[in-house]
C-alpha cells in the first residue's frame, strides 16, 4: 500500500523554504520473502516512487525492515536501489565481500534450533540527491548469502501454531526536501 502527501492546493507558485518538506511517499510492504542467494534479488511491492519538483531537491529515504532466520547461519542484507543503481552501501569491501545498505547480523543455529524463532529489525535513513523532475522509484533487493542458509524478510524462520510467530511490515518513505 503506498500513501502519497502533497503540499496544500494553491501554494504551487510559491518558492518554499531551503529544506521544507514538499511532499511524502510510503509504501507499507506487509508480504514475506525468504533468500538463500548471494545474488540480490527485487522484493516485489517494496518500492516507492516519487516525482521530484525541482531538480535541487533531495529525497529523505527511510527503510525499516524485519529479518528473520532458519536453525542455521544467516547473514540476511537489503540494498537500496534508485531506478537499476545501488545507492547509499557502504564501501570497504573488498573481493569476495559486499557492501550493503543495510545488514542483518548472524543468529547462530544451535541444537535445539531457537534461532528460527528470532527476528531483528533494522532501519536506515539516506539522503539522495536524484537531479531530475522525472518519476523516481526507490525499491528493495534482498539476499543471504551465507552458504545456502534461509533468511526472511517480515517473518520469523518457523511459522508452526505458537502464539509468538510474528509477522511483522517493513516501510519505505521517501520525503521530498526544498534545496
Amino acid at each position: 500500500m503506498t500513501t502519497t502527501i502533497t503540499g496544500a492546493t494553491g501554494i504551487d507558485n510559491i518558492k518554499a523554504a531551503t529544506g521544507s518538506v514538499l511532499q511524502v511517499v510510503s509504501t507499507l510492504y506487509t508480504g514475506t520473502v525468504s533468500s538463500t542467494s548471494s545474488t540480490p534479488n527485487d522484493v516485489s511491492g517494496f518500492a516507492a516512487t516519487i516525482t521530484p519538483s525541482s531538480t535541487s531537491s533531495k529525497i529523505l529515504i527511510t527503510v525499516n525492515t524485519n529479518f528473520g532466520f532458519d536453525a542455521g547461519d544467516a547473514y540476511p542484507y537489503i540494498l537500496l536501489l534508485r531506478g537499476a543503481v545501488s545507492i547509499g552501501t557502504g564501501t570497504g569491501a573488498g573481493s569476495g565481500q559486499v557492501n550493503t545498505f543495510l545488514s542483518g547480523t548472524n543468529v547462530d543455529g544451535d541444537a535445539t534450533a531457537t534461532s528460527q524463532y528470532k527476528m531483528e529489525s533494522a532501519s536506515k535513513t539516506y539522503l539522495d540527491s536524484p537531479a531530475t523532475t522525472a518519476a523516481t522509484t526507490y525499491k528493495i533487493q534482498f539476499s543471504s548469502p551465507y552458504n545456502s542458509y534461509t533468511a526472511y524478510l517480515n517473518r520469523q524462520g518457523s511459522t508452526d501454531g505458537n502464539p509468538y510467530i510474528q509477522f511483522p511490515s517493513s516501510t519505505i518513505t521517501l520525503q521530498e526536501i526544498a534545496g
